[in-house]
């Protein structure tokens, strides 16, 4: 019988670190394994057989572009989600008599304006202990 071998998480391999916003091989901060980079690292490595195993990160130059680009994620995220439960209230509110396939659809359309936020889907990244030295924050230093 094959014993079960313990599999390795994807952050725990030895890979090169690029970072996510230029793509260069660089040292930053870790970006956190969620549901979409687990879903992306599955489909490579069980559907195209193409798995790299890149540790991804945000370089220091880039980390300014990022938080401008993760922060419009997030507000277009709630701005989708409180869409689609408007337009659930909205079934629901025209439903009559046929309550359970209004919120059917409404639980789908509120899917459906989840999934298109992902469109511009940018992972957080995980920030270490910040630290104050002098006058302002030094978040990118390696601490001492």
């Amino acid at each position: 019988m094959p014993e079960n071998k313990k599999r390795t998480m994807p952050t725990e391999s030895k890979g090169k670190k690029v970072c996510i916003m230029c793509g260069n091989e660089k040292v930053g901060l870790q970006v956190k394994e969620d549901h979409v980079i687990g879903a992306m690292r599955w489909v490579k490595r069980n559907i195209t057989k193409n798995p790299k195993n890149y540790r991804m990160v945000v370089c220091k130059e880039d980390f300014l572009a990022y938080k401008k680009k993760r922060d419009s994620y997030e507000r277009k995220r709630i701005a989708y989600v409180i869409i689609g439960i408007i337009f659930m209230a909205l079934l629901l509110s025209f439903a009559s008599g046929r309550f359970l396939g209004a919120i059917v659809y409404g639980v789908g359309v509120i899917a459906f304006m989840y999934l298109l936020s992902l469109l511009s889907y940018i992972p957080a990244v995980e920030m270490p202990a910040v630290q104050e030295k002098g006058r302002g924050l030094n978040l990118l230093s390696k601490p001492r």
